[in-house]
């Protein structure tokens, strides 16, 4: 542009967005469309980006087929808007006086990006029980990724009973796609109803009677007090002092917000 009769060329403003998700991947293209000159990259931790959370659970019982999971590919969605999409990225620590973000590769290599304007859109991740130890358990897991969803789906054809741990609407859609894909499935749900955080007890009571009816176990004011892996291939549950015996189980307690990155670069956060 011109001004005070000298041409200026003004560089191309670089957005910096980390998470590739639903948010991460929304700010991207309607910053594109916002700003056709913009260098826009996107940083993901995992392999995949812009995927449909809700068909993860369908993914189980094969109602939702793999190819299907991802909205669209990082090939696709770079080449559609002009991003630079960085899978299998991490970013470590954000500086804001120097404005870059520090970032490990799938490699292990350390970098910095230099930014005009930075977005944190991180999500959020399973809130497991302190006294699971996922990352030592096997045949445990959580429902979060395409990944997860993937690697449950194989486990599956050798699962004959599983258990879900959580009766909130991902544990009660895990449960339902395991029944479906005809295994025996036990719901252990540590309060007195099923989503308690989105129905009241009348809903619930109906929603309770249908997984009952469809041969679901479901069990109300139920805590799973260890997960333990004996070795032959099972999962040793013990409830109400008594153990039992699974090929398969999910944890579906919750999710907690990630603020790791934005607490260390002085975010002030608020929680409601």
């Amino acid at each position: 542009y011109i001004t005070n009769r000298r041409l200026v060329t003004r560089m191309p403003q670089q957005y910096v967005i980390v998470g590739g998700n639903a948010a991460g991947m929304s700010t991207a293209t309607r910053l594109r469309r916002l700003d056709e000159t913009a260098e826009i990259i996107v940083l993901e931790q995992g392999e995949h980006v812009s995927y449909a959370s809700c068909g993860l659970p369908y993914h189980l019982s094969g109602t939702v087929p793999e190819a299907n999971l991802a909205v669209m590919g990082v090939d696709q969605l770079s080449a559609a808007f002009d991003l630079d999409i960085r899978t299998g990225v991490t970013a470590t620590e954000i500086d804001p006086d120097a404005a870059t973000v520090s970032v490990v590769d799938a490699d292990g290599e350390s970098m910095t990006i230099a930014y005009d304007d930075l977005v944190v859109a991180t999500g959020a991740e399973p809130l497991v029980p302190p006294m699971f130890d996922l990352d030592e358990l096997e045949h445990c897991h959580t429902l979060r990724t395409v990944s997860d969803a993937i690697e449950i789906r194989e486990e599956v054809a050798d699962a004959e009973r599983a258990l879900v741990i959580g009766g909130g609407y991902i544990g009660l859609e895990v449960a339902e796609n395991l029944h479906e894909a005809g295994h025996d499935v036990v719901v252990a749900e540590l309060l007195e109803q099923v989503m308690p955080n989105t129905l009241g007890p009348e809903m619930a009571a109906m929603v309770e009677s249908h997984l009952r009816e469809q041969g679901i176990d479901l069990r109300l004011e139920t805590g799973v007090d260890d997960l333990t892996e004996p070795g032959d291939g099972t999962v040793v549950a013990t409830m109400e002092d008594t153990d039992h015996t699974f090929d398969l189980v999910v944890v579906a307690t919750g999710v907690t917000p990630r603020t790791e990155l934005a607490e260390s670069a002085g975010v002030d956060l608020h929680y409601s």
